[in-house]
C-alpha cells in the first residue's frame, strides 16, 4: 500500500513545475526591457518555486483561522500568528521577483535548504551590482 502524498511535497512540486516556465517568461521580459543585464533565469525560478508553497500554506492557515474551530483559543491564536508570519514571508518572494537585494537575502534563508543557500550565494554575488 502506498503512502499518500504530503501537502508539503505536493505544493513544493507544484512550485517547481510552475517556476520553470515562469522563469523563462520573466527572463525574456527582463532581457527585452534591459538588454544589458545578465540573464536571471535561476533567480526567477527560485523566486517563483519558493513562493508557491508559502502562498498555499498561508491560504490554508488563514482558512483555518477564519473557518476553523473556536474550541481552543490558543490554537486559533497560534494559527493567526503563523498566518501573519507566513503572509510576510510570502510577500518576500514577490520582492525577489522584482530583484530587490534585501529580499534575496531574506528569501534565500526562507527557502530552508542549505544547498540552495550556497547556490544563491554564488549566483547573487555575480549579480549583486546590477540588482
Amino acid at each position: 500500500m502506498s503512502d499518500p502524498v504530503s501537502p508539503l511535497s505536493l505544493f513544493s512540486g507544484l512550485g517547481l513545475l510552475i517556476g520553470l516556465p515562469s522563469a523563462f517568461v520573466l527572463n525574456n521580459r527582463l532581457l527585452k526591457e534591459q538588454p544589458s543585464v545578465q540573464p536571471f533565469k535561476w533567480g526567477y525560478y527560485i523566486s517563483v518555486a519558493g513562493a508557491i508553497p508559502y502562498i498555499f500554506f498561508t491560504f490554508a492557515l488563514w482558512w483555518g483561522v477564519i473557518f476553523g474551530s473556536r474550541d481552543n483559543k490558543y490554537e486559533v491564536l497560534g494559527m493567526l500568528v503563523m498566518a501573519m508570519l507566513l503572509t510576510a514571508a510570502s510577500s518576500v518572494f514577490s520582492y525577489m521577483i522584482q530583484r530587490k537585494k534585501w529580499a534575496w537575502v531574506v528569501g534565500t534563508i526562507l527557502i530552508l535548504n542549505p544547498v540552495v543557500w550556497i547556490i544563491n550565494a554564488i549566483y547573487i554575488k555575480n549579480r549583486w551590482d546590477e540588482l
